[in-house]
């Protein structure tokens, strides 16, 4: 910009709005709009420009800056400093909880106290906390950072739920009439799936485009109907008359055009209970596909109720309000296809476990409100948490658990279950859950939580010193940690995080997993693995090899231990480094000569 002569005067002929214009080129980041400020005043000024800053919150944070309402005013300057700080807080917190909870089973609530602390000091401090997170967790090298990305993802999760809570406090207090459920099913998206994208404007363009489908078939098939413009969803309601007419409509585009369907095969995925996997993969369980099938008529112009039915979920309608009250509704099995009955119909739904009398209840048929509406979802999903920690004691399993639990808390704080189960929620007052046995039909359920419960109360007791290991007083040791093996007799893929001169399990356990049919027994060196279908396991090393295809496993608690993989094993942390500090060179030294031998040999 300056002259022949050197001289800078031609940047100052150009208008504010032009030199604005180029300092909000995506190129230029902060730093250097911070340097030009300390030029002159007139420079000084203009990078002052609340327009410049928007601009540059919004390049550098485009997830961040769709939080902000178009209605309010904002200090941009303020809120991209305030982002900086929060994120260098956040990267802080995270190398603390590595060096405190990296001989604990999980991190205690204390852990996140300074989390908490910055939550109280900005009434945007969630937003902050949680794109700083977002943003470690997405970084481009997928391989490496991996010990701060997982405590970012434990971090996440409670800055998540802490600000959900909020949420759905407030949504809680709204009249009956006015909690729509799909943005109910959104918070419950949001509170499991804590590092998916799950915006309320995605899951309801989604929506609106499904019901836009079903008004060009009603134009199709009965063009003289009137139909539901968009925006007055909450004023207009179809004539009784002519509700089955865009009722067939909508079934016939949900199940036949679009493909959604029950999902019988898989009907115990979590997954099956989050609206945005409903409706990407166009699956769901009776209760997911209602609350869509609910949001869709609701965009036609069609009332349509929740109804809590036995070992089911329904949707009616009221068909023929001048009928008796028993033959004014018309049901709905979303999950069967949309299949409509009437309310003596419902008594032999062929899906249901056991048989109701025609001249039961009529509670059964009654509308449920919201709150009842997720209080069940919350049910449905601490079920299948059970279901998958009785088949297998992972930490993935316990803390999924045990976040269906704070779910149900939030909604219902007052259940009696819910309070079983913050006994048992890993599960710090053994006592209360014996006691409470009683309450659960499944026993066995109950045993395996306390087994977890008492590993888990018996590790945080322990001393968190480290026991150092070192090859050159256990010489007999083969593998090291870091390197990625394969089971010989199972064909799993793991990892070693950790290793034992000596069978050190009980000897129940010995005699469960058959160890004493082994050659060498428990007399041989035994390796603590993280295995690729997310288990930990304890095997023998007469029982491992090394993988000749090493490959990255998806397994929650890698980082925990490891910082890097790097191809042919991974590197460890350094915690565990500090606690096997002969194990790195190694594993470097033996998957360098293998991987070598096995590259000559192809």
């Amino acid at each position: 910009m300056g002259d022949k002569t050197g001289n800078c005067d031609g940047i100052y002929q150009l208008p504010a709005e032009i030199i604005e214009y180029i300092l909000s080129v995506p190129c230029l980041d902060h730093h250097d709009i911070c340097n030009v400020t300390k030029t002159c005043v007139f420079l000084r000024d203009i990078c002052n420009s609340h327009e410049l800053w928007k601009t540059k919150l919004q390049q550098r944070w485009p997830d961040l800056f769709q939080n902000y309402s178009t209605k309010d005013t904002y200090k941009w300057k303020e809120e991209f400093k305030y982002q900086l700080q929060v994120s260098e807080k956040v990267t802080s917190c995270l190398g603390e909880m590595s060096q405190k909870y990296f001989k604990k089973a999980d991190i205690a609530e204390e852990g996140f106290s300074k989390m908490l602390g910055m939550l109280e000091h900005h009434k945007r401090a969630s937003w902050f906390i949680m794109n700083s997170l977002r943003m470690i967790l997405s970084d481009k090298q997928r391989h490496k950072n991996l010990t701060n990305k997982y405590y970012a993802r434990k971090a996440l999760q409670f800055v998540q739920h802490e600000h959900l809570k909020q949420e759905w406090l407030r949504y809680l207090q709204l009249p009956p009439e006015k909690q729509s459920l799909e943005t109910g099913a959104i918070l419950v998206a949001q509170w499991f799936q804590t590092t998916e994208k799950v915006t309320t404007s995605h899951i309801c363009k989604k929506l609106d485009d499904l019901a836009e489908r079903v008004k060009s078939e009603v134009k199709e098939k009965h063009p003289n109907l009137p139909l539901c413009e968009r925006g007055d969803e909450d004023t207009f309601e179809f004539p009784p008359v002519h509700s089955r007419l865009v009722l067939e409509s909508l079934n016939y585009v949900f199940f036949q055009k679009c493909g959604f369907c029950g999902n019988e095969d898989d009907y115990y995925n979590c997954e099956n209970s989050y609206i945005n996997k409903v409706l990407e993969k166009k699956t769901g369980i009776p209760i997911s596909l209602c609350i869509v099938y609910i949001a869709l008529a609701r965009r036609l112009g069609i009332i349509c109720e929740p109804v809590n039915f036995p070992a089911h979920f329904l949707v009616k309608w009221k068909e023929h309000p001048d009928l008796d009250e028993n033959q004014q509704y018309t049901f709905v099995d979303v999950f069967n296809k949309g299949k409509f009955l009437t309310q003596k119909d419902c008594v032999s739904i062929h899906s249901l476990p056991f048989h109701i009398p025609s001249s039961g209840d009529t509670t059964l048929y009654q509308t449920i409100d919201p709150a009842q509406v997720f209080e069940r979802v919350a049910r449905n999903l601490i079920n299948i948490g059970r279901q998958h920690t009785s088949r297998r004691q992972s930490e993935e399993g316990i803390n999924f658990l045990r976040h269906a639990v704070e779910l149900l808390s939030t909604i219902k704080p007052s259940d009696v279950d819910n309070e079983i189960f913050r006994a048992l929620n890993i599960l710090e007052n053994l006592k209360t859950a014996t006691s409470a046995t009683s309450l659960w039909g499944n026993i066995h359920q109950i045993r395996n939580l306390q087994q977890m419960a008492q590993s888990h109360m018996e590790e945080e007791h322990e001393s968190d010193t480290v026991v150092v290991k070192n090859r050159s007083d256990n010489e007999n040791i083969a593998y090291s940690v870091g390197m990625i093996m394969k089971h010989k007799r199972y064909d799993y893929s793991c990892v070693i995080y950790g290793w034992d001169q000596r069978c050190t399990a009980t000897e129940d356990w010995i005699y469960q997993m058959d160890v004493h049919l082994l050659p060498k027994k428990q007399h041989q060196p035994f390796y603590n693995v993280l295995v690729e279908d997310g288990s930990s396991r304890y095997a023998a090393e007469e029982n491992l090899e090394l993988d000749p295809n090493p490959k990255e496993l998806n397994h929650p608690e890698v980082g925990k231990y490891f910082m890097e993989f790097c191809d042919t094993h991974y590197q460890s942390n350094k915690d565990k480094q500090y606690e096997y500090p002969e194990d790195l060179a190694h594993t470097l030294r033996l998957v360098e000569e293998f991987y070598t031998d096995s590259k000559t040999l192809n």
